[in-house]
């Protein structure tokens, strides 16, 4: 069976199982439940990068949001087949009817380049927008800082709440 299909599966039933308490977060919160969207953007030498990402969150009365967050994408370079992470989050909601959030994260991400595999931990920083009670815009920058150099991401999405 493919290696990355059950990293995958097995991520995402992770996810299932600590994003139960969550799935009934009230509707004035708006980050709090379970998310599904894609993200695009680049990395620090330009090349063109996407991803899917599933989550889930818990917001608190006061504004505190935190949350796990799974992500599976690729980056357009020859001879780079994909990656994947899995990003703890804690971050703070404001404004009019709390619909931004800043946000950190830590986390760990292995990505498969030329059939030889790279893990490293991972650090974020993003902003999130919600637009509509469902649809949330963010923008992220990701740190990840492998053995052979570091490598950043800019990215931009959108994300669909349950």
């Amino acid at each position: 069976m493919n290696s990355a299909f059950v990293k995958s599966a097995l991520l995402a039933a992770l996810m299932g199982a600590i994003a139960l308490p969550v799935a009934a977060q009230e509707k004035e919160k708006k980050f709090g439940g379970l998310y599904v969207g894609g993200d695009a953007g680049v990395n620090d030498d330009g090349d063109f990068t996407y991803n899917a990402h599933l989550g889930a969150r818990y917001q608190l009365d006061n504004g505190w949001v935190f949350g796990v967050e799974g992500k599976y994408g690729t980056v357009d370079v020859n001879g780079f087949d994909d990656f994947w992470s899995v990003t703890g989050q804690a971050g703070f909601s404001f404004g009019r009817d709390r619909k931004n959030l800043f946000y950190g994260g830590v986390g760990y991400t292995e990505f498969t380049a030329l059939n030889v595999t790279f893990a490293s931990e991972q650090y974020q920083l993003g902003y999130e927008r919600s637009l509509t009670d469902n649809i949330n815009f963010r923008l992220q920058s990701t740190w990840v800082p492998f053995d052979f150099g570091d490598v950043h991401t800019f990215t931009g999405g959108l994300s669909l709440k349950f």
